[in-house]
């Protein structure tokens, strides 16, 4: 595989405010750098822990064999050897990496054209600031996975291109110029390490085979930047993993029925980021395993419904579902189509006849909230917002809306049947979650 040197590029323009620019050259600056030979089976892949923004020591330290055995090829890269051994100064290194188990038509992240560690500041309004190219920021990626011909590829323009570049929705700009265009791209192979900098223009592609995937992104950044990405070491393995899915065109648009819901209580509608990351995914648990595995958010709402008639000593008539989500504007952490079953369908028993009634609350990291759902009712059209402890039986139509707002979110579900579920119980820990996405490009 070809692909044009980095070419030294300084595109700053001290001065200038943030606005639009025409006929912007993104000149074809990826290329191939090294290959890892190996294979890597599922298990091997999956056993690997995700991390987030880390540094070279908690990579090598938190990480797995998978991830050592990439840092090692990545560190003989010459520019990342000269920041990691002094050579370069005033630059740091930051390393993430994810790992997703895909079925065909999944999206390992978000999809559309984009470039990696634009800066984005409250001058530009949160977008990527083109005005503002540093030459000495440099990105490194690879995908591997338990598939001869890959689960999902990164795809990468290898053609230099100009776009206009607008003042707001930059990349979903972007997205529809490069499709108009139609410049040539090719997909980086499972093994490939691909060098690039701020100006090369790539894309998550769908999945074209069910598998396991990794991914690790290793970034040189300069430490002066002023980008709104986390630009120095947070040392996190990632809790929670998102993979996106195109909403599907077919779905109820009206509530079918109408029938009763209540407010029952009212729980702290606004907790840190970190009490949220740190809340595990219950899937289909039993009253036992979700107060032992449950953080502070869910057990307080564990605790008010815990003593309701509707609960009382049926615990084992109970399953437990949560489900944490980092969203942006215009995204679905469920599907939007009227329903009027259990929230969360696919983790819930499958035997309609058993459903009975379920409680839910929301809770999120912003003042405004971040994603709403809607209930109909005798009263009409409700909104539940973050705080509110709902409770509502089977037949009530309810739908997820669309996040209004950036940031983080938990939903809780405890769903009472007429009869034990013990053969359900899952009481298990999730990590991966969709999100569901109207325009396939939205988010950038």
């Amino acid at each position: 595989m070809h692909f044009s040197v980095f070419k030294s590029r300084k595109h700053v323009c001290k001065g200038r405010f943030f606005g639009q620019l025409n006929d912007y050259l993104f000149p074809a600056t990826a290329k191939k750098e090294t290959k890892i030979w190996e294979n890597f089976t599922a298990q091997q892949i999956l056993a690997e822990p995700s991390l987030f923004s880390a540094d070279l020591p908690y990579a090598y330290s938190e990480g797995g064999p998978v991830t050592s055995r990439v840092l090692k090829e990545m560190i003989k890269i010459p520019d990342v050897w000269a920041v990691f051994t002094g050579k370069v100064t005033n630059h740091h290194i930051i390393i993430d990496s994810r790992v997703h188990s895909l079925k065909k038509g999944d999206y390992p992240a978000i999809p559309g054209w984009h470039t990696d560690f634009a800066e984005r500041t409250w001058s530009s309004s949160m977008q990527p600031d083109y005005f503002k190219i540093t030459p000495t920021v440099k990105v490194y990626i690879i995908n591997l996975s338990d598939q001869e011909k890959g689960v999902s590829n990164t795809e990468i323009i290898v053609d230099p291109i100009k776009l206009n570049i607008p003042k707001e929705n930059v990349y979903q700009s972007l997205d529809d110029q490069i499709n108009k265009l139609k410049p040539k791209k090719i997909k980086v192979c499972d093994g490939e390490i691909i060098g690039m900098d701020q100006l090369s223009l790539h894309r998550a592609t769908k999945t074209h085979q069910s598998g396991v995937r990794f991914f690790l992104r290793l970034a040189i950044l300069h430490n002066l930047s002023t980008t709104i990405l986390q630009t120095t070491p947070q040392n996190e393995v990632r809790n929670q993993l998102h993979i996106y899915k195109e909403m599907p065109k077919q779905q109820s648009v009206l509530p079918p029925s109408l029938t009763f819901s209540s407010i029952l209580n009212y729980i702290n509608p606004r907790h840190p980021l970190k009490n949220i990351k740190e809340e595990p995914i219950l899937i289909n648990a039993n009253f036992n395993f979700a107060y032992s595995k449950a953080g502070s958010i869910t057990l307080d709402f564990l605790n008010r419904i815990k003593d309701h008639p509707m609960i009382g000593e049926n615990h084992n008539c109970v399953l437990i579902n949560t489900r944490i989500h980092m969203l942006m504007k215009g995204q679905y952490p469920d599907l939007s189509g009227w329903k009027t079953s259990s929230p969360f369908e696919e983790d819930s028993v499958t035997n309609k006849n058993l459903k009975s009634h379920h409680f839910i609350a929301f809770v999120s990291n912003k003042a405004n909230g971040v994603c709403f759902s809607e209930i109909q009712d005798e009263k009409g059209l409700i909104i539940l917002k973050d705080g509110q402890l709902i409770h509502f039986p089977d037949g009530t139509p309810h739908r997820c809306l669309e996040a209004h707002h950036f940031g983080w979110r938990i939903a809780m579900v405890a769903t009472v049947y007429k009869e034990s579920v013990y053969n359900h119980v899952q009481n298990k820990i999730g990590q991966q979650l969709p999100i569901y996405l109207d325009t396939i490009n939205l988010g950038w």
